[in-house]
């Protein structure tokens, strides 16, 4: 209820200041899927704006009362901002991301600003009409966000065949030709998977031959479902979130572009192990695969000797 009211009061503050939001997940995404704003967990506000008023929206905050996490306050916020497209701010126990971009470097969500903006949705939230991102636009961006995060969270999947179940009317194919133009097929396809396999819920009749015959996708499914029984989740094991993220991906210039991205794109890590000025931001460069070239070594020092391998395929790319 204090996050409700707080998300009403931040939109009729970006109203008064002419700054375009929508709010996404949180007590919105609960209202759409469950008609409940307490029916899934949520301990903070996500909202994306446009990237032109994105500091706009930082001012509003801050006006407010936000200021970044501790985290974020030991870290240089523009690299951040550039790296990741948002900014999580904090005030008292109420928490805010605040976005200019959706998904992140190999999981980007093939839906830009004013493309969300022209079909919103509306739900009513506290007696009053809010306007989310559709239903349409919702299963890409679930869909993305769960293969990204390697799906680590039942409610994820549980909220994935919530929309499912409760959406009949959605053009399923014109979804799926939007994620294959994209890359982003298999993640789709992965979604449902799970939502079949764990919640019971059918994929929809257009793509339940492809779901159900892709066999990378059920390997996928397996591996999600092994580390849920299992309670190891991938984000606990980098070099095999990795290996996920590469299986999921369905294109070979994605899967490349992503590698890259990984060994030599300075982070949060490389920032504070090592403070450096801008003149000297090459040096990150050279950190950044030593850290992981480290961080994968321990990683297989200390797997467990009875771990079974992951149990797909070779997943081929296109």
């Amino acid at each position: 209820m204090r996050l409700s009211r707080e998300l009403l009061a931040l939109l009729d503050l970006f109203d008064r200041h002419e700054v375009q939001a929508i709010p996404f997940k949180g007590p919105v995404l609960a209202i759409q899927l469950y008609s409940d704003p307490a029916a899934r967990y949520y301990d903070d506000l996500d909202i994306l704006v446009r990237e032109g008023q994105f500091d706009q929206a930082l001012a509003v905050l801050h006006a407010r009362g936000y200021e970044p996490s501790a985290e974020l306050r030991r870290l240089p916020l523009q690299r951040l901002l550039r790296l990741e497209g948002q900014c999580h701010l904090v005030r008292d126990a109420d928490r805010v991301e605040v976005h200019f971009a959706l998904g992140s470097f190999g999981f980007p969500i093939p839906l830009d600003f004013d493309t969300l903006w022209s079909r919103l949705e509306s739900v009513r939230l506290g007696g009053r009409i809010v306007r989310t991102m559709s239903r349409d636009d919702l299963a890409l961006y679930l869909a993305a966000h769960g293969a990204k995060h390697a799906w680590e969270r039942r409610e994820w999947i549980v909220d994935f065949a919530q929309l499912v179940r409760t959406s009949p009317s959605l053009d399923w194919p014109r979804i799926a030709a939007t994620a294959r133009a994209h890359g982003q097929e298999r993640m789709l396809l992965l979604a449902l998977k799970l939502a079949g396999d764990l919640v019971g819920v059918l994929p929809p009749r257009a793509l339940a031959p492809r779901v159900v015959g892709d066999r990378c996708v059920r390997a996928l499914a397996r591996d999600v479902q092994a580390s849920l029984r299992e309670g190891r989740p991938f984000a606990e094991r980098p070099g095999t979130r990795r290996l996920f993220h590469l299986r999921v991906m369905e294109r070979l210039h994605d899967r490349a572009r992503y590698v890259g991205h990984v060994l030599f794109t300075p982070g949060p890590a490389e920032w504070a192990t090592l403070a450096l000025p801008d003149r000297l931001d090459w040096l990150y460069y050279v950190l950044r695969p030593m850290r992981i070239a480290g961080t994968y070594a321990r990683e297989l020092l200390r797997a467990d000797a009875d771990m079974p391998p992951p149990s797909a395929p070779r997943c081929a790319a296109r």
